[in-house]
């Protein structure tokens, strides 16, 4: 299925994260200048393997309007 979101994306971010709830707060408000400064549309994969945490949770706490998040 053709998908014209996903062709206008210009960068691709993916994120490995294990028990990194209290690291994503850091990781977005770094990432986020550095990619709204490109210019270029992107997305954020975060990939979660299986943590014990919350990290998907506190990932889309930490990006409610930033990067997309999917896990």
């Amino acid at each position: 299925m053709y998908d014209a979101h996903r062709r206008s994306i210009a960068l691709s971010i993916v994120v490995p994260i294990f028990n990194e709830e209290e690291v994503l707060p850091v990781l977005t408000a770094r990432l986020r200048p550095v990619l709204d400064g490109s210019g270029e549309p992107y997305e954020v994969l975060a990939v979660d393997d299986g943590s014990t945490d919350k990290p998907p949770a506190c990932w889309k706490i930490c990006a409610p309007s930033g990067p997309s998040c999917a896990s």
